[in-house]
């Protein structure tokens, strides 16, 4: 049964997908940083733009990790799934790092919301119907 596994537009259509939700993300994140930063001071625009470019860039990071740990070895799989998810949260970590060490510059709680920018991003695009959306196979 050919899956099309190894047809090049099957292989294209996940990096479409991630780079769409990576653009939409950043738009979001910049467009509500930029709001928060008018009406309520920039540290809070800054909070979110700094955990909402941590959001994307884990999402980045697991989206390229993740191919690699669908490896038939399962010793290899485990170690990148390990490795993946060291990485991921460090940059998670960095981020809260930087918010903790300068509150006066960067808010805490939108640095925390901030890191669920990809999230919110996809949930709300789904929600309101402009979403990405991933093909359907053999459905008309």
């Amino acid at each position: 049964m050919d899956t099309g596994a190894t047809d090049p537009k099957t292989l294209e259509e996940p990096a479409e997908f991630v780079r769409g939700i990576i653009k939409r993300s950043l738009a979001v994140t910049v467009a509500a940083a930029v709001l928060l930063g008018l009406i309520g001071g920039w540290h809070w625009g800054r909070g979110l733009g700094l955990g909402g470019l941590a959001s994307v860039v884990n999402f980045w990071l697991m989206a390229g990790f993740l191919p690699r740990t669908l490896n038939p070895s399962r010793g290899k799989a485990e170690v990148l799934s390990l490795l993946s998810i060291l990485v991921r949260f460090s940059v998670m970590a960095a981020a809260m790092g930087v918010a903790l060490i300068f509150p006066q510059r960067f808010s805490i709680a939108l640095t925390i919301v901030g890191l669920f920018m990809v999230q919110i991003t996809l949930i709300s695009g789904r929600v309101l119907g402009f979403g990405p959306s991933r093909p359907t196979h053999g459905g008309n």
